[in-house]
């Protein structure tokens, strides 16, 4: 889902303000839902007017619908419909409301609620050992306990390998045995070390609220790696993004790695779009106009 305002000053023209949109446009072409707020400085209310037509032509090319119907600004002299919502997703808009308050603004408030729910992400299920947890000082005493001279002992060499593996694979199944993890959500890339050690901090301290029935500490941390987490997530995403502005590819590919995307949803096409047979028929079958300009068809042979 793509949302982004817009603002067009009187002073730049609409077919300006509206090519530069279309660059964004374009752009969030991959997203199933497209939100435009903002004010353009166009009176939607006069229907006759150039740049009314210009926007509406706007959003016909990118099947957007303005929800806005009601007047958002009211002077004693005018009143006129420019702070608008517009969106290729209609269907989706449970209500929208236009809310005035003269001593705040002479602009209103406008409130649109879409229905949009987050996609379910499907669970993965990965086999791993739990190596974070390992008790170090245990599994050092254990490995210190395995009869490696067994091993010199051998005379062949894919025996000497099997006994290897096998020791080192027992001694990991005691410490770190193998289980399953089921992953309900997508990895996240700003989870440094730095923030697992807070982290870290964070439960201890929680466990210390608990037992000294006390939670400023608690609270502490918690606002602590809260607020790190936010800063090392806009880092992240501020860096991909400003280091891929020109490979689209890429940008994308970091994007679905950290991000849901509903892979069940695939866009429904038209019936009348959905043959390609009769879309060709279609443009075959075209009259053709009698009037030629032989000029014309003689530059063009020529060239």
């Amino acid at each position: 889902m793509a949302i982004g305002t817009a603002y067009r000053p009187e002073y730049v023209s609409v077919q300006e303000t509206l090519d530069a949109l279309s660059e964004t446009m374009n752009s969030m072409a991959r997203c199933d839902i497209t939100c435009i707020l903002g004010d353009f400085n166009i009176d939607m209310a006069c229907i006759s007017s150039s740049k009314v037509k210009e926007l509406k032509h706007f959003c016909y090319h990118y099947s957007l619908q303005q929800l806005v119907k009601e007047p958002t600004r009211i002077t004693d002299h005018s009143q006129t419909i420019i702070d608008l919502v517009m969106t290729d997703s209609p269907l989706k808009c449970k209500y929208i409301d236009v809310i005035h308050n003269h001593c705040l603004s002479d602009h209103a408030l406008v409130i649109v609620d879409l229905d949009i729910k987050k996609p379910n992400l499907n669970k993965e299920v990965r086999i791993q050992r739990p190596l974070y947890y390992i008790n170090q000082d245990k599994f050092t005493e254990d490995l210190k306990l395995i009869p490696w001279e067994s091993i010199y002992n051998l005379h062949n060499v894919d025996e000497m390998v099997k006994t290897f593996n096998m020791y080192i694979i027992k001694l990991f199944d005691i410490h770190a045995p193998i289980c399953k993890v089921v992953l309900k959500d997508k990895p996240k890339p700003w989870i440094t070390n730095m923030v697992k050690f807070m982290m870290k901090l964070r439960d201890k301290a929680l466990t210390k609220a608990q037992k000294d029935k006390k939670d400023s500490s608690k609270d502490y941390y918690q606002n602590f790696v809260t607020a790190t987490i936010e800063i090392e997530r806009k880092a992240y995403y501020n860096n991909f993004v400003n280091n891929n502005m020109k490979n689209p590819t890429l940008l994308w590919k970091n994007i679905k790695n950290s991000t849901q995307f509903d892979y069940m949803h695939k866009p429904i096409i038209p019936e009348h779009l959905n043959d390609p047979n009769k879309i060709n028929d279609h443009f075959l079958n075209l009259p053709v106009s009698n009037i030629s300009n032989s000029s014309k068809l003689n530059i063009n042979q020529h060239c």
